[in-house]
């Protein structure tokens, strides 16, 4: 198991009288890509700008290869801001090497080197930042912070502005450096597919509060609560509310049997998550009809209304829907949660605490 090289303990934050993070606790091993994902105010950026020394925080400590960093300057952490900020002036060459520690000339022009081959950056080292277009910019910047050679690199949705195609493409080169370079990397997105595809470990706020940690796998095949469940993935998984009754578990007009999860469950209504890549188009679980489709070239979705809840399917880009289908889904591989707490019920009976 990888050492742990950061780790933040229970840090709040306040703005006024209005709290903004609540005992926001996480670990960061060395050589990890850890992406902080959430909706837009839920605190993320606060707490990126926390570790790097350009917030105070109220509550917590910050500790760094063993020492506490929330007490003096973070020198062995380096920051990607969403704009890069660079010297427009001063050629990409001046920029990469700006702020670095004290070497030998000679030493410092072959590290630019290097760091410029990495980042496909060599033809440009004589080229003033102003010349650049965005992405050249944004690997500029990157390249700024590796050349500080920091423990920890926080990036704040570095790539947020650019256009898909190219998004992608400098978020594979990153995890590749990441890897590569045995960097560990604290990154914050609000994109979903962007967080699943660079994360080894998520973390997943809301309203200042840390909801779930984990393995993206671990995060999108078993949230813990509602809020997780609606919020990871594209689409995210469908929630339907149903009734218990006896041995059964209620939809609308549709009863199944009370599967093993609920067995001993005190609730007479539970929320279903149900996964969109589960749910089949030829089942015998009642009649749907199909509203709409969406097309992504690699797959189809398509928008299912079902016992007064819409349902979002994802299946093969041929398999083109009827206007009317029949729904199939197995409610062993169903999650299940309690609708007031919002929590995950964790096996027979058992619904999981919020802490």
């Amino acid at each position: 198991m990888s050492e742990v090289l950061f780790r933040c303990e229970g840090v709040g934050r306040r703005y006024g009288e209005t709290p903004v993070l609540h005992d926001c606790t996480f670990s960061l091993s060395a050589g990890s890509f850890t992406v902080l994902i959430g909706p837009s105010g839920c605190g993320k950026t606060t707490l990126l700008e926390i570790i790097a020394g350009l917030q105070p925080h109220e509550e917590g400590t910050l500790w760094l290869n063993g020492q506490r960093v929330d007490t003096q300057d973070a020198q062995k952490i380096a920051v990607v801001f969403q704009d890069p900020i660079l010297l427009e002036h001063m050629s990409v060459q001046e920029n990469i090497a700006f702020g670095a520690p004290d070497r030998p000339c000679g030493d410092t022009a072959a590290k630019v080197e290097e760091i410029a081959d990495l980042l496909s950056l060599s033809p440009l080292l004589e080229r003033r930042c102003d010349q650049l277009s965005g992405g050249e910019k944004q690997r500029v910047a990157i390249g700024r912070a590796l050349m500080k050679e920091a423990d920890l690199i926080l990036m704040d949705e570095p790539f947020s502005a650019l256009d898909a195609l190219l998004k992608q493409r400098l978020g594979d080169r990153l995890s590749e450096l990441q890897k590569h370079l045995q960097l560990t990397i604290l990154y914050v997105t609000h994109d979903q597919r962007e967080a699943l595809r660079l994360a080894d470990h998520l973390i997943v706020m809301n309203e200042g509060i840390i909801q779930q940690q984990g393995t993206p796998r671990e995060i999108y095949e078993h949230p813990r609560n509602l809020f997780v469940a609606g919020f990871i993935g594209h689409p995210p998984m469908n929630l339907v509310e149903a009734r218990l009754e006896e041995k059964k578990l209620c939809f609308f007009d549709v009863a199944l049997p009370r599967p093993e999860k609920l067995q001993g469950c005190p609730l007479s209504k539970v929320i279903v998550g149900i996964p969109p890549t589960l749910i089949r188009l030829d089942g015998d679980l009642g009649a749907g009809i199909c509203r709409s489709m969406q097309y992504y070239g690699s797959q189809l979705q398509a928008s299912i209304e079902w016992q007064g809840a819409t349902l979002q399917v994802l299946m093969e880009p041929h398999a083109l829907p009827a206007a009317h289908v029949s729904i199939g889904f197995d409610p062993a591989q169903c999650t299940y949660f309690d609708p007031t707490s919002g929590q995950v019920i964790d096996g027979p009976g058992r619904i999981l605490s919020k802490k």
